[in-house]
C-alpha cells in the first residue's frame, strides 16, 4: 500500500483488519488496522468498527518472537552461547534487543545497530558488549 493513499471507509463495508501486540504488553484496542504495514496500513477508530467475526487469534509469545539459538552465539559473541540452555531468549524490538528469561522477565536491552537499510537486518550496535552470562 502507498502511505500516501487516501481511502474513505463507507458504513457496510466489510474488511479483513487486525489489532496484534507483543507478549508482556497490552495489545492496543483502540484501532483496527488494515494491514501490519505501518507505513501503509489505514486505521480505523475501534469505535467506528461493528466487530462481525474473529478469524484467528493466537496469544502473543516471546519465543515465537525470539531469534533462532543459531543466531545468537553469532549476533552477541560467545558468552551467548548457552542462552538456549539457560532458557534466555533475544528477541529483537524497534529499537533495542530484549534479552528474556523464557517466562518473559525483562534481564537487559542491547541497543539495535543500523540506520537506513541496515536496520533491517538485525544485529547489536556494538559487538561483544553482551556481557549477561558467561
Amino acid at each position: 500500500m502507498d502511505p500516501y493513499d487516501e481511502r474513505m471507509f463507507q458504513p457496510g463495508d466489510e474488511l479483513e483488519m487486525l489489532q496484534w501486540g507483543r507478549a508482556g504488553r497490552p495489545v492496543d484496542r483502540s484501532a483496527w488496522w488494515s494491514s501490519a504495514d505501518i507505513d501503509g496500513a489505514f486505521l480505523v477508530p475501534a469505535d467506528h468498527v461493528e466487530h462481525l467475526e474473529v478469524i484467528r487469534e493466537s496469544a502473543p509469545t516471546f519465543a515465537t518472537a525470539a531469534l533462532p539459538a543459531a543466531k545468537v552465539a553469532g549476533m552477541f559473541g560467545p558468552g551467548a552461547a548457552r542462552w538456549a540452555d539457560l532458557g534466555i531468549l533475544a528477541v529483537p524490538g524497534v529499537y533495542d534487543f530484549e534479552i528474556r528469561a523464557s517466562p518473559g522477565e525483562l534481564l537487559r536491552l542491547i541497543e539495535r545497530g543500523g540506520h537506513g537499510p541496515a536496520y533491517a537486518s538485525p544485529h547489536p550496535a556494538e559487538q561483544g558488549a553482551v556481557g549477561l552470562v558467561s
